[in-house]
Parts: C-alpha cells; sequence; structure tokens
C-alpha cells in the first residue's frame, strides 16, 4: 500500500482477513464472515490487528472513520503499527477509543514533543510500545518519563524494561515533580 491519507484505508483490499464491503436485506453494511456466521453458523472472530505501515501517512487525524470502514468493532483492536510513516502529531484523544491496544508501534515518524507521548497515557493495557526513530526519543529523560506514565508497559522500543528502570522512573518523577506538574498547568504546592 501507498497511503497518503489515513481514510484511503478503505478503497484498499486487506492483505490477509476480510474488509465489511456486504450488505445486507435492509442495506446496512455487513461484514462478510458475519453474514457467512448469521446464516451458516460459522463461528467467526473478528481481526484486532492492523499494518498501516510504511506508507506516507502524516497525520492520524482520521483514525477512527478509517478503522470503522473496515472493521466491524475497531474498539476491539489490540495491535496497530503506525510506524515508517511522517506522522508529526498525535492528537490528545486519538487512541482513546482504543483501550484493548496492548501492542503499538510508532517508530520512524516524526513525532518530536512529549505531548504525543501523553496521547498514549489512555492505553492501560499496552504492553509494547515502540517509538525509536522519532525526534522525541533524543529528548533527555524520554525513557524515564514514558515508563513512567505507562506502568503496563513490558517493552519500550522492543527493549525490556527492568525493575531497576521502573524504579529509577519513580525518582526521576519525584525529583521533577514540580516541572511535570507546571507542565501539565497545575497548581504546585511546596513542601
Amino acid at each position: 500500500m501507498n497511503l497518503n491519507s489515513i481514510l484511503d484505508i478503505v478503497k484498499e483490499d486487506p492483505i490477509s482477513g476480510r474488509k465489511r464491503l456486504t450488505t445486507d436485506d435492509a442495506g446496512k453494511v455487513v461484514h462478510k464472515k458475519t453474514a457467512a456466521k448469521i446464516v451458516g453458523g460459522e463461528v467467526y472472530t473478528p481481526p484486532v490487528s492492523i499494518r498501516l505501515n510504511d506508507n506516507g501517512l502524516t497525520s492520524v487525524d482520521d483514525l477512527d472513520a478509517a478503522l470503522s470502514g473496515v472493521f466491524e468493532d475497531p474498539t476491539r483492536l489490540q495491535w496497530i503499527d503506525l510506524s515508517g510513516n511522517a506522522i508529526a502529531q498525535l492528537p490528545k484523544t486519538v487512541f482513546a477509543r482504543y483501550t484493548q491496544l496492548s501492542t503499538l508501534h510508532l517508530h520512524a515518524n516524526k513525532l518530536c514533543a512529549y505531548a504525543d507521548i501523553d496521547a498514549l497515557f489512555c492505553l492501560v493495557h499496552l504492553r509494547q510500545l515502540t517509538l525509536h526513530g522519532n525526534p522525541v526519543d533524543e529528548k533527555k529523560h524520554y525513557r524515564v518519563y514514558t515508563i513512567y506514565h505507562m506502568p503496563s508497559l513490558v517493552q519500550l522500543d522492543y527493549s525490556t524494561i527492568t525493575q531497576c528502570e521502573r524504579e529509577r522512573s519513580e525518582t526521576w518523577a519525584v525529583t521533577y515533580r514540580k516541572q511535570l506538574a507546571i507542565r501539565r498547568g497545575e497548581q504546585v504546592d511546596d513542601m
């Protein structure tokens, strides 16, 4: 695929799995396998992953609309690969509906701010995250910041998070508590 817009995925045929293209008698769009389940009693589990890597995507603003166009229930997604694109910013709520995500690949994009990492905090079941190859990974406290704010992570940038790193991130958070609060626009009480 050579996608320039995330909405282009509704025009593409999937490499594997099936795309929701069939309509029922009422004209409602129905996933082909779901229709087979209704008619033939076939057991069907919808896909839970999508690869959108190595395209020309610059924005994920329309992610909800795009995924709804190809998945019966996109909120069930557990794995998304958006690596190797040119995504420069993650809107704060872009992944809010996808709370079941356990793996997210965003490496080799153009993410450059901690705010882009902040957009991932809603992913409480996220276990594997890749952000290397983005300008944000060159920031001084990138790894400890990410580990501290995403306690469910087991791997960051294909590297297992150690207990020592978790402890270091806790220490870092205490040290930078005031700066973190100010950055979020919170009131800070001096202790």
